[in-house]
C-alpha cells in the first residue's frame, strides 16, 4: 500500500485502529486496481506470451528454451514493480496446467475433471435456485458443449412463470416474457421426463466434453451453424493434422420475437 492510502483502509476493533500494509482483497476496489498493476507489469506480453489475471499467471512456450526465457522476463517485471511470489504456490516447467477450472495443455483446452466430479454426482434439484446453481455451474462450461441451450431449454423454462397473477390488467400482461420465480419454490411437481432428460444429457456432455483445440490466427477458420425453432448454434473449427478440431461452440435461445422468423431468416441470425 502507498503511505499515503494507508489511512483509507483503516478499521477499528476492542485493541484499537489498524491500517493494512498491503492491499487486502476484500476492499471494493482491490481486484480492479490489481489488475491495472499487473497490465502496466506485464500487459505488453498477455495473450502473447502469458496468461494474466489477478494474481494468476501462466507463462507460455513452444519450447522449454522459449519458456524459459518468458519466464526470466517475467520475474524481472515483478521484481522491478516491487511483486513477490510464494514459492510454495509456484509451479515450473510443467507440460500442462490447471487454470480457471480448466486443463490447459499442448493438446489444447480441456474441462477439470476435479471439478465435474461434482457434476457426475449432482443430485436432482429440489427448487429454483437448485437449478439454477446446476445451470450456472454448467454454463461455465457451455463452449464445450454443442447445442447448450437447445439441451438446456426445457430447465430454463422451469425458471420462469407466465405473468398471469391476479389483478393484473390483460394490457399488462405479456405472456411472451414469463417472470422470473422464488429462489425457494419447489419445481418437483413439474419435473417431467424432458427434464430428466436434459439434466442427464448435460451432466453427459460435461464429463464427455472434448478437448478444444486453440486458435490459430494463421490457420483459415470453418463456422458450421444450425437454427431451428429451439435455437441457435454454431461450431468454429480449425484443420489439424487434416482432421477438422473444434475450438468453441456457441449457442443460445430465441427471442420472443426470432420465433417468429421464418427458418430461413433464422440462419442469418
Amino acid at each position: 500500500m502507498h503511505p499515503e492510502d494507508k489511512e483509507k483502509t483503516a478499521f477499528i476493533c476492542p485493541l484499537g485502529f489498524f491500517e493494512f500494509n498491503r492491499m487486502p482483497q476484500g476492499l471494493t476496489g482491490a481486484p480492479a486496481t490489481f489488475q491495472r498493476l499487473m497490465e502496466k507489469t506485464v500487459g505488453d506480453m498477455n495473450l502473447i506470451e502469458v496468461l494474466v489475471y489477478l494474481d494468476d499467471i501462466i507463462v507460455f512456450g513452444k519450447t522449454l528454451e522459449e519458456h524459459e526465457q518468458r519466464l526470466e522476463k517475467v520475474l524481472k517485471r515483478l521484481h522491478e514493480e516491487g511483486l513477490k511470489l510464494s514459492l510454495e504456490k509456484c509451479q515450473f516447467c510443467l507440460p500442462s496446467v490447471t487454470y480457471l477450472g480448466h486443463v490447459v495443455s499442448a493438446e489444447g483446452v480441456s474441462t477439470d475433471p476435479r471439478k465435474l466430479e461434482a457434476v457426475a454426482s449432482w443430485p436432482r434439484p429440489r427448487n429454483v435456485t437448485e437449478l439454477r446453481s446446476f445451470l450456472g455451474f454448467c454454463s461455465y462450461y457451455r463452449r464445450f458443449v454443442g447445442g447448450f441451450a437447445k439441451i438446456a431449454q426445457p430447465l430454463n423454462k422451469l425458471l420462469q412463470k407466465e405473468n398471469t397473477e391476479e389483478g393484473c390488467k390483460a394490457s399488462d400482461r405479456n405472456p411472451s416474457a414469463p417472470g422470473p420465480r422464488k429462489a425457494r419454490e419447489s419445481i418437483q411437481g413439474e419435473w417431467t421426463s424432458q427434464c430428466e432428460g436434459a439434466f442427464l444429457k448435460l451432466k453427459e456432455s460435461l464429463t464427455q466434453a472434448p478437448v478444444l483445440a486453440y486458435a490459430d490466427p494463421h490457420k483459415p477458420y470453418e463456422l458450421h451453424v444450425d437454427a431451428s425453432r429451439e435455437g441457435l448454434g454454431g461450431v468454429l473449427y480449425q484443420e489439424y493434422g487434416g482432421l477438422l478440431r473444434p475450438v468453441a461452440y456457441v449457442s443460445r435461445s430465441l427471442t420472443p420475437s426470432e420465433k417468429n422468423y421464418p427458418t430461413h431468416k433464422l440462419e442469418f441470425l
